[in-house]
């Protein structure tokens, strides 16, 4: 493997070209070393957009990475994100869900119930929308890093273990607000279809 590495470097061009390309490896590598040996792909685009890589560069970018205990986020598109997964914690038990109607409503007439609960609900602002989606793309990374770090704590000593539980701790409370403003920007959206159908 080795081998390859070295090919792959004297692919990169002159001798000084390399030099450079070693030297921003370097200074990727200490940024991935602060940030608790995890980065995320848009992360790395950043740190090289001056001088945009190739796909042997970034293969190698990965590999340097990789050598280094360094794991790197991909953040998926919001397609894949809308699909839902359960674990085997998270089964449904279809005879507790609540389906009852509430006192004083009709069940003849479900549509106007649900006008009237979603119509409670205020618009946002574009602002508000902005902050929302920020707070849930947070949380999906949130939730990419906490994988991560179980994964870590087999391997890792107790005091390591102690620091991976604080920092998943913390991580889980942004996964909680992205889950939050996932479902509020959901009933906001919901609550503008209906004002604009009416």
């Amino acid at each position: 493997m080795a081998k390859k590495k070295e090919k792959n470097v004297e692919n990169l061009g002159t001798e000084e070209q390399i030099a450079k390309f070693q030297e921003k490896m370097a200074e990727l590598v200490a940024l991935g070393k602060k940030k608790k040996n995890i980065l995320e792909d848009q992360e790395i685009n950043d740190f090289f957009k001056d001088a945009p890589l190739d796909a042997e560069k970034m293969e190698l970018v990965f590999d340097v990475l990789e050598a280094n205990n360094i794991d790197v986020l991909r953040i998926l598109d919001d397609d894949d994100e809308d699909e839902i997964i359960l674990d085997d914690d998270d089964e449904v038990e279809v005879e507790k869900i609540d389906l009852s109607v509430p006192d004083g409503v009709s069940v003849e007439d479900p549509v106007r119930m649900y006008l009237k609960e979603i119509g409670k609900v205020p618009l946002l602002s574009a602002e508000e929308e902005i902050e929302l989606a920020k707070t849930m793309e947070e949380g999906v990374v949130a939730l990419e890093k906490i994988s991560i770090m179980k994964k870590r704590m087999e391997d890792a000593s107790e005091e390591e273990k102690e620091e991976i539980r604080a920092d998943i701790k913390e991580l889980q409370k942004k996964s909680e607000a992205g889950s939050d403003a996932k479902k509020r920007l959901a009933e906001a959206n919901l609550r503008l279809v209906v004002s604009i159908a009416k």
